[in-house]
């Protein structure tokens, strides 16, 4: 059974595949492969949850403004065997293509410096180890995922592993569809008068042990129930 990951979506912005979306940085980032396993690693556990930003050009074209990492991450994934549904993005203004590499510029600004003292996250209970998962470093003596001797990759498929095992354990465990229900009357043979009926019966369902009460004309009630314990 095929995996897929969790879009959240909340404002009904619009979708599009993600062969849709074109690079538009080019050059402007290196990538890691350690820290982009990490991406993956968080969309696959926590689902999709930061639309794109994009830019239309006139010919309907989408070039990304801001999600170029979560892009080649999402391309991991679907290289792994997961589905990837349309991703909803945010369309961005600008009056030509030049304009929307202005604003590359303009959403990888740091307008403000990170505060390593901050308490915001001790605040909320949220360890230098769950920042480190998203590569969110605040002080120099902060660890790191790859000082604490974890494996992204591994986790990975370790996520991946436990999906699959989450699905066929759903598969199997699946309430079976039934042919029969209470209140059907199954005609056994072709001999007139002398013709068997079945009703599938309940206790729980009163119309058929009154029709069963009334018996005769050989009528019988099946009751294929689990027995109960007293």
């Amino acid at each position: 059974m095929s995996q897929t990951i969790t879009i959240y979506n909340l404002g009904g912005l619009p979708t599009a595949p993600l062969d849709a979306f074109n690079d538009l940085q080019e050059d402007f980032k290196i990538s890691d492969d350690d820290k982009l396993m990490k991406l993956a690693l968080v969309i696959m556990t926590r689902g999709f949850k930061y639309a794109f930003k994009a830019w239309k050009d006139p010919d309907g074209k989408l070039w990304i403004i801001d999600a170029h990492q979560r892009k080649k991450a999402l391309l991991h994934l679907r290289s792994r065997g997961v589905e990837i549904p349309e991703i909803p993005y945010e369309p961005i203004y600008a009056a030509d293509k030049r304009e929307a590499v202005e604003e590359i510029a303009a959403y990888n600004s740091e307008f403000a410096k990170k505060n390593p003292d901050t308490l915001l996250f001790k605040k909320y209970n949220i360890s230098d180890q769950s920042l480190g998962q998203f590569n969110l470093i605040m002080r120099e003596d902060m660890p790191k995922m790859e000082g604490l001797g974890i494996n992204t990759r591994e986790l990975l498929s370790d996520r991946m592993s436990a999906l699959d095992m989450d699905a066929e354990y759903e598969s199997a465990t699946e309430e079976p569809k039934h042919l029969t229900k209470p209140g059907d009357i199954w005609l056994l043979g072709s001999h007139g008068a002398a013709d068997e009926k079945r009703l599938c019966g309940s206790h729980y369902y009163r119309p058929s042990l009154q029709c069963g009460l009334r018996g005769g004309n050989g009528r019988t009630i099946d009751n294929t129930e689990r027995p109960h314990g007293g």
